[in-house]
């Protein structure tokens, strides 16, 4: 199997350092041959990689020790605790009052959090964020959304009954009850696009809440 491309993990790098402290005469391209065979990679890392492996000796070696970096040194502790705990705490809100969380929701309470932070990180607020963070509060939605999918479908199947009572019986009210229907759901169009340019207008709103901040604190640090 190919290993191009493939990324040296926290030990294996280690493991670089020292075959460099065990023989400081190996210059790198020696050394990245050295670290391509003993990793079974399919080509050498290049000559900077490993240049850049031995300048940060120090920092390699100190991720090592950290019970807080993966494999690969990456470090998957929140970039915003301050924000980490406001959201948990509105889920936990949420939760007591029967509040039916979603994604959207969520995302958008987060983009609200941070507007009200004085020096907000940068945030993107990503899906893969958002993904991660609901796996640290153990949080899933789509089984909420196929039960109420599925209760919404058992409710809308009428009962087995004799197809001819239900027809005379249900026909004229069914007609009396067209125009009503139709005002109905002309009502329900309406307040669903009203509903899409109300969240369009928070949207630029919260773009220019951001900007209006940024230019706030840039005068501060004048």
């Amino acid at each position: 199997m190919s290993t191009k491309g493939k990324w040296l993990t926290i030990e294996q790098k280690c493991e670089v350092i020292a075959q460099h402290r065990r023989e400081p005469s190996t210059n790198y391209t020696q050394l990245s041959q050295w670290t391509k065979t003993r990793f079974e990679l399919s080509v050498p890392p290049t000559r900077q990689t490993i240049r850049n492996i031995i300048q940060s000796a120090a920092i390699i070696e100190a991720k090592r020790l950290c019970v807080h970096v993966t494999a690969k040194g990456r470090d998957p502790c929140v970039r915003s605790r301050e924000l980490e705990d406001q959201l948990t705490q509105y889920i936990n809100t949420c939760r007591e009052h029967n509040v039916r969380l979603t994604r959207r929701l969520l995302n958008t309470k987060a983009r609200e959090i941070l507007d009200r932070m004085d020096n907000a990180p940068t945030h993107n607020l990503s899906v893969g964020w958002l993904t991660r963070f609901m796996k640290r509060h153990g949080l899933n939605f789509q089984k909420k959304r196929e039960a109420l999918k599925e209760a919404s479908m058992a409710a809308a199947v009428p009962a087995h009954t004799d197809s001819t009572v239900v027809v005379d019986v249900v026909e004229p009210h069914g007609l009396e009850t067209d125009p009503e229907r139709v005002r109905v759901d002309k009502l329900r169009q309406k307040a669903t696009k009203r509903l899409w340019e109300l969240e369009q207008e928070a949207r630029e709103l919260r773009k220019y809440l951001r900007r209006l901040n940024a230019a706030s604190n840039a005068h501060l640090h004048r």
